[in-house]
This record gives structure tokens, sequence and C-alpha cells, in this order.
């Protein structure tokens, strides 16, 4: 039995997928287009997968890119549920600088709309699952042919992610110069474009310049956004650390006594068996490496490939293979080596660090002793600059003053050197295969970093001997949000604020430090143990033991313990080196208890190298745990019984741990309540449930830095207002609540927008909105405009001025009942004009006085579904944009009674959810509603400003609110014609005509195809009406409403001129695609009177029969001629007995009529000639 697959949304299987963060990826295969069109490469970038280029893998790549690796992840499963191959690899994308096509089969529609429906500017090409299922295959594929053909209209030149490893023409993708086109042409879809009749004529590469774009992408594939982060998390950390611990098991297990010692002694350890587990993890890893990335750095670079050093042989940067002589017994300057680098990185991700670790024997003498803490200490202070250059950066995005933070720590250690000792420190950003890639300064960079600080060349002090290099590397990743310092209230910018920035160290969970004791641990004495603690933190003040997780401590009952760590020697502390313990433990049942230990100065030979330079140290216990509890059970009173009976060590109980620790506690309690928020949270709650579980190493701190992290990429360096940043990071104020929204100003004029699509029925749903409240409320309805010419772009300026027209008037009114209403604006946007201009232009009026005096409370699009509809699944310009999440609060669904009940409806309202997920559907049936609730909804004063919507605003078209987002235009330009005219029309002759377009609708490439018809215009059976028109073609739906007679007194006019016939001007609108002015001036004048035209004069040819018959009873009485009678039937001569039907005279007669009616002909034709009727365009 077949799987039946999950559904659609939940196909998306990245939990960091995210709308905003699919339409940074978008712009950023955009913003590979030249600003300057003239002068760009390509005019769009195309990929085609499945058979149809021949499974490319370069488009296969993109679409992963752009899907979030849905071909890798989500394709198995579908394949399972036996949807055939051929309809998942039904794909074709087309980017353009502004807009973007994607055609795809019906069977991918709902899988791939989550991924694409919020585009800017999007136009899909998908046939309706009920009509594929009425046609043949071949019906199927020349929709997809001509689909492609109307995708590509328009562009010259193409650019195609052309990559193909298995091909014998591989290596020419390397250089886009040596790029062969006609591989291309070679695609069973490309062919199909010279098809007769549907293709596009002509072979494809000679009508178009066809181009490789993939040297151009592969620089954004290797950005780091939180899509990709998480996979970086989940199949490259938990790889990365497993290997690194199987290095330090290689030298854990050939330490310790005879008994529990693996392998062979410690100081028989060599490089390559250290080396062994990290190479090999590398080395598989990089099998396929040229088969994926065709610009692999083959060359041993030591800063992408593992090393192992001993002793004086780190000071070796060229032997970096690890050596089978070399050993830990015979490294050192003078016999055992005192210290080891080991440098591990991933082969598939750029995740590397370098570390430093130590040997030392349990009994040094004094000149070994002085050399180890100088190696000691010179590696403390590259670990300490490396965390300080770090926050520097992430901080400045500057490099240069990282660089100074670096130097004033490494200047400071080295210079109780007795030679000169060099230091180098590198910071520079890596792809996924460790090679570094271009930085500039405070610009921020979506590439992962690596930092690196060693000493060079370090020498004994007693006989000037090599010592050796240390080195310290750690990887990470800024997330970096920059803000304006504004008032949210005020049109000026103070200043740049500074930056909010976090970090993430992706090689956190590699120990900093870890030490071994070359000679076997003392044998215990016979004290017998108490218990043995698991899971507790060691800190000290150094910053090499920082803070040490997951360390168990046996307990004896001398007071005596042994702290084991994770790796290295284990640390065995006698009761005879402990001078005093502290012990603190809150009365709050969630505080971390702390135990201090400071130690005696005499005991320093047996403890860790990091510990030589301080005697005291901590271990901090997690709450409500049975380490805490068997602690104050059976440990804590043996201490106390100790300290009272013997001299050799104190035990007090404090109210406050020491200073020292603060912060190290501090890090502590936030890891328990990670960890307790982890427990209360099940997974299906939590979305970064699995990401916690493969990078527990990171945390606390993982889960801020995702959200942090996901708001940052999208952003992308674009700045937002500082008063918005904690609804941004969703910060809590004193009290634990979340940031307030920002609430209305009663002072100020709000603002309610409600916008459609022409047939949308906007103007109903104004109507009653501006009849509400009329006692209390003085409405004012400001409708928006298109720029002439263009459909989908309004005039900014005369909206603008408008605005400042009400609201100035709301100051400058006289005392009366009107200035005692509270003043309330509707706009009315009826048009394919995108909703985000809109709302632009007002919360970035150029008017100080006006911007600071309004407010917008809501915004609602009204959707009638099937008048949204071009064809098939493709949806007419701009109805998805004027859906925006962020920017509209309500979806009313203004279809009639019977349409709400279509399935068009509920197909329009999965794309719409898809769309706005948080947008609230309201069901207004021809605009027209009645529910107390949908006009709360639609007239709310605070809803656009809600805390969430802020949010979604500032992700879902960042730099909005100071006019930095670039709105675009849709592939399918419509056109605006606006006819302007002054005669009534008729009334049944123009409602047939409109009716008539509907069946004109003309295929793609939809060439003088009319979709709306909107404006004013009067009847003849009712001229002195004023009617609203609309026509919406694809429904056939004629709207007319009867303009209501103004109720204010006008000021009396001068009477109209004798040369002015022109009474009452109409206009009408016509939206649609390279539309003629001339063709719709002439279509228009049939829909009014028709000027008579000249009649002919009558001839006797041109007399019918009834005619001639109506001359002859006329004149049948008339008097005959001699010799001629009427027998009653016939005309009989007497003379030459002939007989017929018709009177003698009858010329005679029809002569007299011609003459007659062309006499008439004449004074009708003079009466025309006389009278002119003007032309209702003149």
């Amino acid at each position: 039995m077949k799987k039946r697959p999950p559904s659609a949304r939940r196909s998306i299987q990245q939990q960091s997928f995210s709308p905003y963060l699919s339409s940074k990826r978008l712009r950023s295969v955009q913003s590979l287009f030249s600003s300057d069109q003239t002068n760009s490469d390509e005019d769009a970038i195309v990929a085609i997968l499945g058979i149809d280029s021949r499974y490319n893998e370069g488009c296969r790549e993109l679409a992963n890119f752009l899907f979030f690796n849905f071909y890798d992840l989500r394709l198995p499963d579908l394949e399972e549920s036996g949807i055939p191959e051929e309809d998942l690899d039904d794909v074709i994308i087309l980017i353009r600088p502004s807009s973007v096509s994607l055609y795809c089969s019906s069977v991918l529609y709902n899988y791939l709309l989550p991924y694409v429906a919020h585009w800017q500017n999007l136009d899909i090409f998908c046939m309706g699952i009920e009509t594929e299922g009425e046609v043949d295959e071949d019906e199927q594929e020349e929709f997809k042919i001509r689909s492609f053909v109307q995708m590509i209209k328009g562009c010259k030149s193409l650019g195609v992610p052309y990559y193909a490893s298995r091909s014998v023409h591989s290596k020419l993708n390397l250089d886009d110069g040596l790029f062969d086109k006609f591989q291309v042409e070679k695609w069973p879809l490309i062919q199909s474009y010279a098809l007769e009749g549907i293709g596009g004529g002509g072979f494809f590469t000679m009508c178009h310049e066809v181009s490789n774009i993939r040297s151009k992408l592969l620089p954004l594939y290797e950005e780091c956004d939180p899509a990709s982060l998480e996979q970086m998390l989940i199949k490259s950390l938990p790889l990365f650390e497993r290997h690194w611990r199987e290095a330090m098991n290689v030298i854990t297990g050939s330490s310790g006594d005879a008994e529990t010692r693996l392998y062979q002694a410690l100081p028989d350890v060599t490089e390559s068996q250290v080396l062994e587990p990290i190479r090999s993890y590398f080395r598989h890893g990089r099998l396929s490496e040229h088969s994926f990335s065709p610009t692999a750095n083959g060359d041993g670079n030591t800063e992408t490939h593992p090393f192992v050093q001993f002793g004086v042989h780190t000071a070796d940067q060229r032997d970096c293979m690890g050596s089978k002589l070399a050993t830990i017994g015979n490294s050192g300057s003078n016999g055992s080596a005192m210290h080891m680098i080991i440098h591990s990185a991933a082969p598939r991700s750029p995740i590397a660090c370098t570390r430093t670790y130590f040997i030392n024997p349990r009994n040094m003498s004094a000149a070994s002793k002085r050399e180890f803490s100088k190696l000691v200490s010179m590696y403390s202070a590259c670990v300490e600059a490396c965390k300080v250059a770090i926050d520097v950066f992430c901080t400045s995005l500057n490099v240069n003053q990282a660089k100074k933070a670096v130097e004033a720590i490494m200047n400071k250690a080295i210079v109780n050197l007795s030679h000169k000792a060099a230091y180098e420190f590198s910071l520079q950003a890596v792809d996924n295969c460790g090679r570094p890639l271009p930085m500039t300064d405070d610009v921020v960079s979506c590439y992962v970093k690596r930092v690196t600080v060693s000493v060079q060349n370090i020498q004994s002090t007693e006989n000037g001997n090599l010592l050796g290099n240390v080195m310290f590397s750690d990887t990470f990743i800024e997330s970096t949000i920059t803000s304006v310092q504004t008032e949210c209230d005020s049109n000026a910018t103070q200043s740049i604020a500074p930056r909010h920035s976090c970090n993430l160290v992706l090689s956190a969970g590699v120990p900093a430090y870890s030490n071994w004791m070359l000679d076997e641990m003392d044998a215990n004495n016979n004290n017998n143990k108490l218990c043995t603690l698991e899971n507790l933190f060691m800190t000290s003040p150094v910053p090499l033991a920082y803070l040490l997780k997951n360390n168990n401590v046996g307990w004896f009952d001398d007071g005596s313990l042994t702290i084991n760590l994770l790796h290295g020697t284990p640390i065995s502390i006698k009761s005879d080196y402990v001078h005093k313990f502290s012990w603190f433990e809150s009365s709050q049942s969630h505080t971390v208890a702390v135990l201090g230990i400071e130690l005696k100065p005499g005991c320093v030979n047996n403890l860790p190298s990091c510990l030589l330079e301080n005697s005291s140290i901590a271990l901090m216990f997690y709450p409500q745990t049975t380490a805490i509890k068997s602690f104050n059970s059976k440990v804590k009173p043996v201490l106390e019984l100790v300290a009272n009976d013997t001299s050799k060590f104190t035990f007090t109980t404090v109210d406050v741990p020491e200073p020292s620790f603060n912060k190290q506690l501090s890090l502590a309690q936030s890891i328990y309540e990670w960890h307790t928020r982890s427990s209360m949270t099940t997974n299906s709650e939590s979305w970064l449930a699995k990401i916690n579980k493969c990078a527990l190493s990171l945390q606390p701190h993982l889960s801020y830095f995702f959200q942090h992290f996901g708001i940052s990429s999208v952003l992308n360096g674009v700045v937002v207002p500082d008063c918005d940043m904690g609804m941004l990071l969703n910060d809590l104020n004193e009290n634990g609540e979340a940031q307030p929204s920002k609430t209305a100003n009663d002072s100020k004029v709000c603002i309610s927008v409600v916008a459609g699509l022409p047939g949308s029925h906007v103007d109903h749903l104004c109507s009653s909105l501006v009849s509400l409240h009329k006692e209390r409320v003085r409405w004012v309805t400001v409708r928006v405009k298109c720029n002439d010419r263009d459909a989908s772009s309004m005039d900014v300026q005369h909206f603008q001025k408008t605005l400042t027209d009400v609201v100035s008037k709301r100051k400058a009114m006289r005392p009366g009942a009107a200035a005692t209403k509270r003043l309330r604006v509707i706009v009315e946007v009826m048009g394919f004009i995108d909703i985000g201009p809109v709302i632009e232009s007002i919360v970035n009026h150029p008017n100080p006085a006006t911007k600071n005096n309004m407010h917008v409370g809501a915004v609602t699009t009204c959707v009638e579904p099937l008048s949204c509809l071009l064809e098939h699944k493709r949806f007419l310009p701009k109805m998805a944009e004027q859906c925006r999440a962020g920017l509209v609060n309500c979806i009313a669904f203004t279809g009639s009674s019977e349409d709400l009940k279509d399935k068009n409806l509920a197909d329009m309202k999965t794309f719409i959810r898809s769309v706005n997920p948080e947008a609230a559907f309201l069901l207004a049936a021809d605009g027209h509603t009645s529910r107390s609730g949908d006009f709360d909804l639609i007239l709310s004063e605070s809803a656009f400003n809600t805390a969430d919507c802020i949010k979604t605003r500032h992700l879902s078209v960042p730099g909005l609110w100071n006019g930095s987002f670039d709105f675009g235009r849709p592939q399918l330009a419509l056109k605006k014609v606006n006819l302007d005219f002054s005669q009534p029309l008729l009334r049944g002759t123009f409602s047939a005509r409109l009716r008539t377009l509907r069946h004109a609708l003309a295929p793609p490439p939809y060439a003088e195809n009319v979709y709306a018809v909107n404006g004013i215009v009067s009847f003849t059976d009712s001229p002195g009406c004023d009617n609203d028109v609309t026509f919406v073609t694809c429904t056939g739906q004629l709207t007319v409403d009867q303009k209501s007679a103004p109720t204010q007194i006008k000021a009396p006019a001068p009477p109209p001129s004798k040369n002015n016939q022109v009474s009452r001007p109409y206009n009408l609108s016509f939206y649609g695609v390279d539309l003629c002015e001339k063709t719709l001036k002439d279509w228009l004048r049939k829909c009014g009177r028709q000027k008579p035209t000249k009649k002919c004069h009558k001839t006797r040819t041109t007399l019918s029969k009834a005619e001639i018959k109506a001359i002859q009873d006329a004149h049948s009485t008339d008097p005959l001629p001699e010799g001629i009678f009427f027998n009653g039937t016939q005309y009989c001569s007497l003379l030459d007995n002939s007989r017929s039907y018709h009177h003698p005279h009858l010329n005679k007669f029809i002569d007299v009529y011609l003459s007659e009616e062309n006499a008439k002909i004449d004074a009708f034709n003079h009466k025309i000639e006389k009278e002119s009727l003007a032309d209702m365009f003149d």
C-alpha cells in the first residue's frame, strides 16, 4: 500500500524556514541584475528541472536554494507516495529583476505554494486539477510550452545555472567564457521552442543570448542564513564534535593508571594516531568534492585541512600531515612535549577550530615549570584575544578595530618574554570548504567567520631552546541589526545607534582547555568514598577554565575530591591542599548553588595547567537535582565534621557567592533555565527541538541567536527604527510581559485603507463604512489614482496632496456642529495597485505636519474570487501584493452569496493564507456586511500598529518605513487608457458591447485584452443621472450604481457658452494589455447616438415592387387616354386589342413620384448638412 503524502504545509522540513527568509533569498538572486538594465548582462535567469533540462544539476541547485532543499529533503517522501517522478520535476523558474514566474504541475502546486506565495510580483502558470483530468498529455505539454514562451517574452539575454558534473563538458562550467550554449539547445523544452504555432519560432539560442550564470550564484549558496545554519547544526556539527572526541579518546585512553589504560603509554602516542579520526572524517567528506564544487581547493592548505603537531613540531607550519615518528615523549625541547596543537575542519561546512592542549608531569623542575607556565599564559592570552576580537567585530563590523583590541591583549602578554615572540591574528570570512572570502568593513556579511590568534617561536628563558607555537581559533557567525535613533512620531533622524549584535561560536562545544598528566596517578589512599556527584560545573576566574561542563566529582570521607573532566586527566584534590570551602545555596528553589574551594599555594604541582596562576575554583550545582541533594545529605555533614575536628580546612556557609564567580554563575543559571524550559516544552511546541538536540553544546545562547539571526539575515543591513527593536526581538519588560503595541492617539486622524481589484466591490464596502456614526464622525473618502498609462503604479503626489488638504482642513475648521465630530478618512484603492506604495505614501509623507497628525488604523483588502483569475491558477497582477503580510489586517471576500460556496473561494483562501497567515477573513457578499465584529476589524484604530504587525512589516517589506524598499513591476504589465467624453450612452448597446469583451479575450500573449472597465457615465434614458460603472471581463459582471445628488449648496455657475455644447463630463478607464486608444474610442462611439447618414436619390432601378404597386393604386382611377378602357381587371386598347395590368401613364406617375421623393431627400440631406452632430470626444 502506497504511503499517503503529508500535507503541503508540513512538507517544509526545515524548522527555521520563514516566508521572509524565502523572499530574502529571492531578492539575493535578483540583486545579481544590474540596477541599470542597459548595462546588465542578463535580462532574466531561467532554471528548468527534470527531463526538460536533461536533469541538469545547476538548475536543481538553484531550485533547492529557493525551495529550501525541497528536492533533497522532501522528494523521497513524495516518491514513496506514488507521485510520478516526471510530475515532481515538472518545474520552470524564471527570475527577472523585479518579478518571478513559476510553472509547475498541478501535483506540485500545493507543495510549492508555501515556498513561493509571498514572493514579490509572482506569476504562476499551472493547469487546474479539474481541467487537467479532462485533457490528454499532449495538451498539458502544449500548455507548458506556451507558458514557457510567455514567461521569457521580452527577454533578449537569459542566464542559465548550467552545471552537469557527469558530462564530458563539465570542465567548461568553470569558465563562462568557455560555456557552450548549444548544450542548452539540446534540452527537450528548449527544442520545443522552435515548434510552429505554439513555440516562439526559430531556434532558442538564435533568438536569445544564453550565458552561464552559475558562477555568480555560487557566492549566494555559500551565504549563511537560519535555514543553512540549521542544516549545519544538524548535519555537520554533531559529526565534527564526535570525531574530535574520538581524537581525544586516543590520548585519554593512553593516560591514567595501568588498569584503565586502553592503548600504549601516553609518551608513545604519535601525531598520526591522534590525527587519524579527524583526518579520515575530513577525507571521506571530500571524496565527491570535485563532483559538487568545481572550484574546490586541493592544494593541501592548512587552513582547511586537519593537522596535529606535538611540542617543537608546532613551529613547523609546513609539516601538517602527522608524523608516525613524532611522539609525545620525543617531541619536546628536552624530551617530552609539553603541549600539542590540534586543528580540525568539517569537510562540507565552514566549521573548524584549533586548540592547544597541554601535557605536564606531576613533578616538574623549576625551569620546566617556568617554561610550562609561559606556554599556558601565551595560550590563555590567545583564547582571551579571540573572544574579545569576536565581540568587538560583531559590534563594529570592522576587522581593524578587532585587530587593535587583540594587539592590546597580546602586547601585554608577550612583554615579559625575554625574546621577541611574534603573534599572528586573522579574522576572515570562509566558504563551505574553508576558503577565505573578501570582506568589507561596516557592511553586514552573511558568511561564517573564522578568527585565529597564535604566538610564534616561543623560546625557553633558560637555554634559548625553541618550545614551539601556541594557537587558538574559533568559527563563529555574527548577527547584526542596525537601528536608527528616531522619534517615532517625528520625521527627523537623530543619529545612528550602536548596532544590536550577538554571535554564536559554532566550535564552542570543543573544549578550549585540556590537560594530561604524563606520569601515572598516585594511588588513592584508603579513605572511603562517599558518593559521586554527576553533571557539575567546574569554573575558575582563569579564561581557560571559565566554565567546564558535565564534570563528575567523587567525594571521600576525609574531604578529598576527584574531578573527572570531560577530556584530560582527572584532578585529584586532597583535603590537605584545601584552605577553605564556602557553600552558597539560595532560599529560592530555582537558583544554582555554588561551592567555592580555595586552595593552598603549595599544591600547584597537582593542579591542571589552567589553574597554575590561580588557587581558587568553584563547583556549581543545578537546583533540585540528585547531585545537590546528595551533597547536602552526604558530603556537607562530613565536611563540617572534618572542619570542626581537624585544622585541615574551614567550611562556611555564605549568603553571597564570591564576586569573582558572578559571570560564571550567571551563565550557569542561564543554562539551567534553558534546560528547565526545554523539559517543559514538547517537541511539537518547540520548533528548535531538533536543533537543540544536535547542538546542546551551544546552549543557552542558541535559541536567542536563532531569533536574532532570523531577523538580521532578512533585513540584510537595512536599518530599522530603534523604537521598534523591542518588538522585533520580542523583548520583555520588567514584569516579564511582551513589549506593548503602539497605542492610537485620538488627536490624530485615523486612516482606514480599503483596497481591491476592479469588481471586488471596494466602493460598496466603503459606502457601508461611511454610513456609520454620522452623528459623531465626519467621514472623508480619498480615492487613489493610478498614473496615466500605467495601471500598476499610483499617482503619489496627487494622493499625498489630497491627504495634506484633508488633514490641514481639520485644524482650520471653524467652530460649529462639524467641528465637534471626529474626522475619519477612508482611503479607497480600487485597481491593480500594490498596497505597499499606498502605505509608504502615508507613513513617509513629505509634510511633517501632515505625517504627525495622522496614522493608519487598519488595512482591508476586498477579494472577489472569480474576478481575480486570469486563466487556470494564474492571477491578475498585484492581487497577491494587495494581501501582503504586515500591511493587510483583514481580507473581505466579496463574491455573491452563491460564489461564496464555490470551490474557487476555498482555493483562494488557501492561497491568501499562504501569503498572509495572520490576516482575519471576513465574508461580505457584494461588498455588504452587517456584523458589528466585521466593522470593528475594518475600522480598528490599532490593528496596523500591533507589535506582531510591526515586526511582520519590517520583515516582509524591509525599509518600508523610510521608503527604501523596491516594490518593482509585474511581468504582465497592464495598461490603463482613460477616455473622457461628453455624451450619454445607449444603455442596452453599452451593456451588450461590454459583455462581448469576454468572448473577445485572446490567449497568450493577451494582446488588446480588456480585463476591467470602470468610470462615470450617463444613459440616454436618464440623461440627468450619473452612474458609477464597473465591469469585470473575466466574470462578465456589470455593476451600475446611480450616484446620489450632492447635498451641499453649490455656488451659482455662469451659463454655458453657445459655442461650447459640452454640459457634463464623463469618463471610462480601460485596463488591459497593449490597449490602443484609437480602437477603444471607435468601440465607445458605437455605444452612443450615431450621426445620421445622408440618403441617396431614388431611381427607377431602386424602386421596389411595393412602391410601384402603390403608385399604380394611387392613380388607378385617373382619366385614361382615348381608345383605352378598363374592364375591371386590365387596361384594354381598342386600336390594337392589347391588354395591360398597368396604367398607360404609369411611367409619368413614376417620374412625378421620384421627383417628389428626391425633393424630400434633398431637404433631409440639407437639414443634416445644416445641423452638425458633435463627436463625443470633441
